[in-house]
């Protein structure tokens, strides 16, 4: 499960990710952002943050990755329609991943 916040992004935007294990690790997570073109805007590298954690026998762990609105080069990107690959991978057996593809919207 995936979201992102605020919709539409003005300064920066926050792709929060649901998962069902606490140990999901900066080196667990790949988010890639691609314009509508197909060419890659960015790669978040600055790892991921815990949340919050549900309670109870259908526990969710959230985490949240944080993008700025820049390109690799630093450079503000302009209003459109971008896409976040997000790939992650399962801590008990890195081979098995979850694959999503998430809108975000930029309008400054």
């Amino acid at each position: 499960e995936m979201m992102n916040f605020p919709n539409p992004a003005r300064h920066r935007v926050t792709l929060r990710i649901g998962a069902n294990s606490p140990r999901i690790a900066a080196d667990l997570v790949e988010v890639r952002i691609y314009d509508v073109a197909g060419h890659l805007v960015r790669t978040l590298d600055q790892g991921v943050a815990p949340v919050r954690e549900a309670a109870g026998m259908a526990a969710r762990f959230v985490y949240d990755v944080r993008w700025d609105l820049r390109n690799e080069d630093g450079d503000a990107v302009a209003n459109g329609i971008y896409l976040a690959r997000v790939i992650v991978r399962d801590p008990d057996d890195p081979g098995r991943e979850v694959r999503k593809t998430h809108k975000i919207a930029v309008l400054r």
